[in-house]
């Protein structure tokens, strides 16, 4: 009985304790639940799953048998096990396309050229072709022009020495053609002279030249001609120089130009000029210039001097040549203009050429070899007193240096 008390009291210490902890309090603060993360579906084949284990309840299969699905009631003994339920099928991948081929090329026919190329031209390209300004310029012409009309700013200098008596001359002539259209050009000369003769040193500035020229091509374009002219201004003056002065460096010239060395005229002069290439590498020129000089001081008369020559050049950018070149003065006989043509009606003159000829500028030299008289024949002995106008033939025995040197202009 005692035992039966003390288990009531020891039940109602209990109560009483799980009731004093019982008091309300504060609600709990609810903590965030984890989200699971999204499992992609797969792709592919996947491999089978396995089979859930038998629920409770439900008996073993016989050995050997698997088990059912969950729900499904085993089979009795002695019967087969139904088939597993087969997965299902995986869809089929896309088909992969093909590019399409060209269809085949029938093998050429004999007698006719394959359509491709040979092996030979898979290994380099082919040149490419040449443009018609290398073409033209190869058969020595540029910008439609001859390499040697082009427009220039050029020295032309030729020299004469004999030690025999005593005499040397330099003509310089600052020569300019300038292009101001295509086929047009202003032409300007300023003539210089030096002559040393007898230990006296003389110079000399000649009638500068101003004119024009135009530069036409015929239809073959082949062949180019150009008809031009101009005036002198009179810069020299008798006066003011020896007759030696101005008359010696018209000797290495062969006489040529000599108006540009021929005191108190006013000249005017006439230029035409023929160039063809009869071949490819092969050049002929032509050039006619009458001069006319008209006096300003003095009793003297109108004078006309006829300038000719003929050229014939192997090469274009670097060739040489023969220059035949004659002077006629056919009014020359009774003038009173100090000068070798006084009394002397033609002079004749051979010079053989050498000329470089580039884009930028050009170089051309020659020996000047007076033919006849008064003049030639050349290298000859000079006379022990050159009086200009007194000279029987043979007795000057004169050559000239030619040497020319300039930028083109284009």
């Amino acid at each position: 009985m005692r035992r039966l008390e003390a288990s009531l009291v020891a039940l109602l210490v209990l109560s009483a304790a799980s009731a004093a902890r019982a008091q309300p309090g504060p609600p709990p603060i609810p903590q965030p639940q984890p989200q699971p993360m999204p499992v992609p579906p797969p792709t592919g084949p996947q491999p089978p799953q396995a089979q859930p284990g038998p629920t409770p309840g439900q008996p073993l299969p016989p050995p050997g048998q698997p088990a059912p699905p969950p729900g499904q009631p085993a089979p009795p003994p002695g019967q087969p096990a139904p088939p597993p339920t087969p997965p299902p099928p995986t869809p089929p991948l896309p088909p992969v396309t093909q590019p399409a081929q060209p269809p085949p090329q029938p093998p050429p026919t004999w007698g006719q050229p394959s359509p491709y190329p040979p092996p030979s031209a898979w290994a380099q390209p082919a040149p490419a072709e040449p443009t018609d300004e290398a073409a033209e310029e190869k058969r020595g012409v540029r910008g439609e022009l001859p390499l040697g009309r082009r427009g220039q700013l050029a020295f032309d200098t030729a020299t004469f020495a004999s030690g025999a008596g005593g005499l040397s001359t330099v003509s310089l002539v600052v020569d300019t053609s300038f292009p101001v259209a295509k086929r047009t050009f202003i032409d300007a000369r300023l003539p210089l002279g030096y002559t040393q003769l007898d230990g006296e040193s003389r110079s000399v500035l000649g009638n500068a030249m101003v004119g024009a020229h135009y530069v036409g091509r015929t239809s073959s374009k082949r062949t180019w001609w150009s008809v031009g002219g101009g005036f002198g201004l009179p810069l020299l003056d008798s006066d003011a120089q020896l007759p030696a002065a101005y008359a010696m460096p018209t000797v290495p010239r062969g006489l040529w130009d000599m108006h540009e060395y021929t005191p108190d005229i006013l000249p005017f002069n006439v230029a035409v000029w023929v160039e063809t290439h009869i071949a490819e590498s092969t050049l002929l020129r032509f050039e006619v210039e009458p001069v006319t000089t008209f006096p300003l001081a003095g009793g003297d008369e109108v004078e006309l001097s006829i300038q000719h020559a003929v050229e014939i050049q192997f090469g274009h950018a670097l060739g040489g040549g023969v220059r035949l070149q004659g002077a006629a003065f056919p009014t020359y006989e009774d003038t009173d203009a100090p000068s070798f043509a006084r009394g002397d009606l033609y002079q004749l003159a051979l010079e053989p050429f050498f000329v470089i000829e580039r884009r930028a500028g050009f170089l051309r030299t020659g020996l000047m070899l007076p033919l006849d008289g008064v003049l030639g024949p050349p290298l000859g002995s000079v006379a022990d007193d050159p009086d200009i106008g007194e000279l029987d033939d043979d007795e000057l025995g004169a050559w000239g240096f030619r040497l020319t040197a300039g930028v083109r202009i284009e």
